[in-house]
């Protein structure tokens, strides 16, 4: 097995840190992948893929503290849909992305052992065009190449690339592992090659890119938690010691809680008795307490005056407590991308600078009163826009060009990323969207970051959608005869919603549950009605099948949503009946530990915490939040868990 650490760098091969690719010291083998990084040595990710009800969970371990990493896969296949794991060959994130040469080479080894004796599993090759595909093609089961059936001994698997026929050497794209036949089983590879010799050796590991670049990880930084349900907690003693004790045992340091208030002729706090009372205990324990707030509303300029009000109300309550009452900081979680506008380029970049805007008012007033500020964002706001070339949502502030989460780095004193998924590793997992926010602040020497992962879980929700406009007449009614709805995420106090199908956008409102009044489901029937003159579909009812038979299938096609149903609008004070539908929103699990057990949680968030610690502005994980988060505290067994499989492109969730 592979030592992890060794006394030099000088082995066979030489990593180029930045290009992710490779030198030879000599002719005879090329390592691919020994799973030390994120990324392997040709700037490949890996991950797991399933159809439900089958599932596969993919991570690099350590088997003992002697020996680097290798690759684990734990599959659960059912009769119904498919399951395994693949290693790309080649950056999938490039714009042009460099595939694997491996037309000189003679075999293409890797090492393989599983707990469970005598099951196989085949091995799958793709080139650039089966990619292009989302395919791969069929080797063979790994037995073929075997002499013994694969067990808890680790075997090198061989496979002479004169067996490749099918596919173009010179354009190697990935490698493949499925599960033909049912079973719940656990795999581990490593040390995957090309080789001119099966007599090559495999060299010993060279120090990870990681270690490489922060050699010694700091002891884990406390965490830090959002609570929402404050008054609740602060009038309980019960409540209040529950939320303390479990702080203790779970490492949490900073709770950012929601603020208490109510808007009279000004921002009134409430119970402020009770409030510096939970702040005493708390502090005695060396907790932080931020007062936490947040709306999408709060994002747009002429919805500036309640934050701003909210942030002078605490400044206030401090100057009237004693100093072991008072709040250490203010929070915000704003999300401005639930508001209806955001889906307009130009529209969002008026919302961005905005909330930039807000954001540094919130922070001079902050140092004022000696109170830290900061804020949350998507880890998505710094994804990579293929079409404009720059982050997703670059906007100019202050003179400069960046993502916007890249300004709140340097602008705030810290910031919380949403990087919410229940994997740590993969190219869809918590290390792939934060290390690279990490090294930024880093460089900017700023802000402290914090990566925040979610234990909550929505309900199915039903929408009820207007069949809708084209992009383009969409962009156009925001900017015009709709611009009063641009920027609000509520109407008649309903979520909205947008739904992309073909090249039409359909808006719609969250309904109320099962258990709605009468005049909540009025509401729900007037907001629907101001949707649909708006932004909804006008036709002579000719081609509105066709239309919704394609809204139909796309959306029983996605994961995240289910039960679609015609549900027409009838608007007797336009003289119209509109076209619609009602369908189920779902929350990917991808994004919470909601339906994972505690062991799992502690698994996956040990090991993001083991390399998110090697980067100095790393403040800790955030866990969102305490009133999901304590119903885990008491779920100890283990499970694996159910997903859907990894689409590399759709990362755009909350």
């Amino acid at each position: 097995m592979r030592l992890r650490f060794v006394m030099s760098l000088c082995a066979t091969l030489i990593l180029n840190l930045d290009g992710y690719t490779l030198a030879q010291a000599n002719n005879s083998l090329l390592v691919l992948d020994n799973f030390e990084d994120l990324q392997n040595n040709v700037g490949g990710y890996r991950n797991g893929f399933s159809k439900s009800p089958s599932s596969a969970i993919c991570r690099r371990v350590q088997l003992d503290r002697e020996t680097g990493h290798c690759f684990r896969i734990k599959a659960e296949r059912v009769a119904e849909g498919f399951c395994g794991a693949w290693i790309h060959l080649h950056n999938f994130r490039d714009t042009r992305p460099e595939f694997l040469d491996a037309s000189k080479w003679k075999y293409l080894t890797f090492r393989i052992r599983s707990d469970s004796p005598a099951v196989d599993v085949n091995v799958r090759l793709a080139d650039e065009e089966w990619i292009r595909k989302e395919d791969a093609v069929t080797i063979g089961p790994v037995s073929k190449w075997l002499e013994q059936p694969i067990g808890p001994q680790w075997q090198e698997v061989a496979i002479p690339l004169t067996e490749l026929r099918k596919l173009d050497l010179k354009r190697l794209g990935a490698l493949s592992f499925e599960f033909p036949k049912p079973g719940t089983f656990t795999f581990w590879v490593d040390d995957l090659c090309l080789k001119q010799s099966l007599k090559s050796d495999i060299p010993e590991t060279p120090v990870s890119r990681a270690l490489v670049d922060h050699p010694v990880a700091r002891v884990a930084p406390k965490r830090a938690m959002w609570v929402w349900s404050t008054e609740a907690i602060i009038n309980d003693p019960l409540q209040t010691e529950h939320l303390l004790k479990s702080c203790e045992s779970e490492r949490i340091g900073h709770l950012w809680i929601q603020l208490p208030y109510r808007i009279e002729t000004r921002v009134a706090i409430q119970n402020p008795g009770r409030l510096r009372a939970f702040i005493q205990k708390a502090h005695r324990q060396r907790i932080e307490v931020h007062a936490l707030d947040g709306s999408p509303e709060f994002a747009v300029r002429r919805g500036h005056d309640i934050p701003l009000a909210v942030f002078d109300a605490v400044v206030d309550f401090n100057s009237l407590c004693k100093p072991v009452e008072r709040f250490d900081g203010v929070h915000f979680d704003n999300e401005p991308y639930l508001l209806l506008g955001w889906s307009n380029r130009a529209l969002r970049e008026e919302i961005i600078h905005d909330l930039l805007t807000l954001n540094v008012a919130c922070q001079q007033k902050a140092r004022i009163a000696g109170l830290k500020f900061g804020v949350d964002v998507p880890f998505w706001w710094n994804a990579h826009d293929a079409e404009t070339g720059e982050a997703a949502d670059a906007v100019t502030f202050h003179g400069s060009r960046k993502a916007a989460t890249f300004h709140c780095i340097d602008h705030l004193d810290n910031v919380g990323i949403m990087n919410y998924r229940d994997q740590a590793d993969g190219a869809d997992g918590m290390l792939a969207h934060g290390i690279d926010i990490l090294k930024y602040a880093d460089d900017a020497a700023h802000a402290s970051v914090f990566m925040g992962v979610e234990t909550f879980r929505y309900e199915p929700q039903p929408v009820w959608f207007s069949l809708g406009l084209p992009e383009s007449e969409f962009s156009s009614a925001l900017h015009d005869r709709a611009a009063h709805l641009a920027n609000l995420s509520r109407i008649r106090g309903l979520r909205l919603h947008q739904l992309r199908t073909d090249n039409l956008v359909h808006i719609g409102v969250e309904l109320p549950g099962p258990s709605a009044t009468v005049d909540e489901s009025r509401q729900a029937e007037n907001a629907i009605r101001i949707l649909a003159r708006e932004f909804g579909h006008f036709s002579d009812g000719a081609d509105d099948q066709s239309l919704l038979a394609i809204a139909r299938e796309e959306t029983e096609r996605s994961a995240e949503w289910q039960d679609w149903a015609l549900k027409p609008i009838h608007d007797a004070g336009a003289g119209a009946t509109f076209s619609g539908f009602v369908t189920t929103r779902l929350m990917p699990s991808k994004v919470t530990f909601a339906d994972d057990s505690m062991a799992t949680f502690s698994d996956e968030t040990n090991f993001a915490e083991e390399t998110f610690g090697r980067y100095s502005s790393y403040a800790g994980l955030a866990i969102h939040s305490w009133e999901s988060f304590r119903k885990k505290l008491l779920d100890r067994p283990d499970r694996l868990s159910r997903r859907s499989s990894f689409s590399p492109i759709q990362f755009h969730y909350r």
